[in-house]
């Protein structure tokens, strides 16, 4: 049933990434403490304040980078891959749907495991993947590669580094990350 409510989110998400003009899907990540998991679990208003109340200091915003950065990562649309390729569509899902699926949390052993891909993936490859038409073609979202050029390329670079650095402060803190496509 995991699989095929991950497969329906991701058919979903792709079908709001191609209709770009409908929602503007941004990406936000929060870190917890491993003592927080069991509370958002089971509280939908625990895992809200946490999503959309937590200090700046234990979030990550991405904006509507999201997409891209997991093309730029796998070289795929929307199929997760182990390790790096899960930070967009991994995790395992969390409470209802926040307008754009669920939640989705990542446990510290798993957020080291991903800050540890991460810290390996060759930058290269995720440079050498930007191409803007290409992308276009794709309906990566939000679909705007072509005007964006070289600075969206530049724009994800950066967002690349935050997310390093989100991940691997988390993991040496032993925290686990939750996080949510949602609008603005």
């Amino acid at each position: 049933m995991k699989t095929f409510t991950r497969l329906l989110l991701m058919s979903f998400l792709s079908l709001f990434a191609t209709a770009s003009a409908l929602a503007d899907m941004r990406m936000s990540m929060v870190t917890v403490s491993a003592k927080q998991v069991p509370d958002i679990k089971r509280s939908q208003r625990a895992l809200e304040q946490v999503l959309f109340k937590s200090p700046p200091s234990n979030t990550l915003n991405i904006g509507t980078s999201w997409h891209a950065i997991h093309y730029l990562l796998t070289g795929k649309t929307s199929s997760p891959t182990p390790g790096a390729g899960e930070i967009i569509f991994g995790g395992t899902e969390i409470g209802n749907d926040l307008g754009f699926g669920p939640a989705h949390l990542f446990m510290p052993e798993e957020v080291k495991t991903i800050a540890d891909a991460l810290q390996n993936f060759p930058l290269r490859t995720f440079t050498s993947r930007y191409d803007p038409k290409q992308m276009q073609a794709s309906n990566i979202y939000p679909e705007n590669w072509l005007k964006e050029g070289d600075m969206g390329r530049a724009k994800l670079l950066d967002y690349y580094q935050q997310i390093l650095t989100f991940y691997n402060n988390a993991a040496k803190n032993g925290q686990a990350i939750v996080f949510v496509v949602h609008q603005k």
